[in-house]
């Protein structure tokens, strides 16, 4: 591509790899157009332009599943299809996922209490042939990223997808880490609170430093997002309710 004189498009889909350098690639010339889309956000440091893609707009993700779904619109449809994407967060690969199902093998009426009753072997199944390129299930995509995270990292994904998908705050972490009360806890809660007491405490008192660390690290690749107007903030970017062992 270096070598023709006109203009060339070179994309790079889903590069979310953080150790790979993706650069060497790169043809070296002063003309052409690269775009890369990726979960990894140090990606963006040296490119020319970057957009974020956050959650759906609620009205979005309506439409995005009744289209998907081949459903009609109605009253009825319209709050049927805002129960379910709530359901699934806005979180648009469930959403694309649930359509796809409704086309070929369900009922919009009947899909909640279907989600609800059997999420994880729904969120495990791959798309209907043919409705997506890359057919892959919710839990096959999202543990892609999970498998490619340092030990305490996984376990901090596990802890932050059991508390609400927005609006977590540091001091939640900070409280559970510094606490001294005793709990006849069960193993999984003893570890839960072991970690995180190592994660953040020195010497009897927070460090915020390793905190962001782990934080970080679950950030580069999308899997949570930061509130740049209060770095305590932050937002669980993992598939609804998805926590590998």
């Amino acid at each position: 591509l270096a070598g023709k004189q006109e203009e060339w498009f070179l994309l790079f889909d889903n590069a979310d790899d953080v150790q790979l350098d993706i650069s060497k690639f790169f043809p070296h010339c002063t003309f052409g157009n690269i775009f890369i889309t990726t979960r990894n956000q140090e990606l963006c440091i040296d490119a020319s332009a970057g957009s974020r893609v956050s959650d759906m707009e609620l009205e979005d993700a309506k439409d995005l599943l009744l289209q998907l779904a081949y459903q009609g619109r109605s009253d009825k449809q319209e709050k049927l299809s805002s129960d379910i994407v709530q359901e699934l967060y806005c979180f648009l690969l469930a959403i694309s996922q649930a359509g796809g199902y409704i086309h070929a093998c369900g009922k919009l009426s009947e899909y909640l209490k279907l989600y609800q009753n059997h999420r994880d072997q729904l969120l495990q199944r791959a798309e209907v042939q043919g409705q997506r390129k890359y057919g892959q299930a919710v839990y096959a995509t999202w543990n892609l990223s999970y498998q490619r995270l340092s030990s305490p990292v996984r376990t901090m994904l596990q802890i932050c997808s059991s508390l609400h998908h927005k609006g977590l705050l540091e001091q939640i972490f900070e409280k559970a880490a510094i606490s001294q009360q005793e709990l006849d806890d069960s193993e999984l809660q003893k570890k839960v609170t072991q970690f995180l007491t190592e994660l953040g405490k020195q010497v009897g008192n927070w460090d915020s430093w390793v905190f962001h660390q782990v934080m970080g690290e679950l950030e580069s690749y999308s899997l949570i997002e930061c509130d740049r107007q209060d770095k305590k903030r932050l937002i669980s970017h993992s598939s609804p309710g998805v926590a590998p062992p």
